[in-house]
């Protein structure tokens, strides 16, 4: 890795003519007149690109969408234009994980998107929840629900406390309800929310105004 391309560079010993597959990293202004097979353009958010620090008029902005148009046709045959989704909050708690999220730069509007094949990342439950495991999981709460013989209760917490925050804090997460229970099987269940304290708490009485003359009374006292 490095922050302009070397003259060379040497690696493991490995198949003959393959010395040179290094990494290029390279800021906008050092890509001019340079080309490569495949380019990776980061950071393609508002903020970035353009810069916050160059969006004061609109002379400003051009100049930022010319400098994208500039690291854009760098690529010979393969672009890649990244998008992070949030960025990591410096500065927290060190157990803290606030993001920001990060909205597309504005110089790739939704009218442009389908000229571009978009990819996202997989999520962990992509990854991991098979329809097999998801019909265990299915299977299990239908095991649980047949335990009672009188009466079932099902839980659903409405939000959950995020731990790893500061002593002070009260941050939560809200908890959507389990996709076993959709919403065409809901008018089957007695549906009981718990009372909020403003509900529960008592209004109370309007206090009568009582008006105060504070010079008459210091004239009772020094008079």
């Amino acid at each position: 890795m490095t922050l302009d391309p070397p003259d060379a560079t040497g690696a493991e010993a490995g198949r003959p003519e393959l010395d040179e597959d290094y990494l290029i990293l390279s800021t906008i202004h050092s890509a001019k007149g340079q080309e490569w097979d495949a380019v990776y353009v980061l950071n393609l958010v508002d903020g970035c690109i353009p810069s916050d620090m160059a969006t004061g008029n609109p002379a400003q902005i051009e100049e930022e969408r010319r400098l994208l148009y500039v690291a854009m046709t760098r690529a010979k045959q393969h672009l890649h234009l990244v998008q992070p989704l949030r960025f990591f909050r410096t500065h927290q708690h060190r157990f803290g994980s606030g993001c920001t999220i990060a909205p597309r730069s504005r110089f790739l509007p939704d009218d442009i998107l389908p000229l571009f094949t978009r990819r996202a990342p997989a999520t962990p439950e992509a990854v991991t929840d098979t329809p097999a495991q998801i019909d265990e999981e299915r299977r299990l709460l239908y095991v649980a629900m047949t335990r009672a013989k009188q009466h079932l209760h099902l839980i659903q917490p409405l939000r959950f406390f995020r731990t790893h925050q500061h002593r002070s804090g009260s941050a939560h997460t809200m908890a959507p309800r389990s996709r076993f229970r959709p919403e065409d099987i809901l008018p089957l269940f007695t549906r009981r929310a718990a009372a909020t304290p403003d509900a529960t708490a008592e209004t109370p009485a309007p206090q009568p105004v009582v008006s105060v003359d504070i010079g008459a009374r210091l004239r009772g006292m020094w008079g």
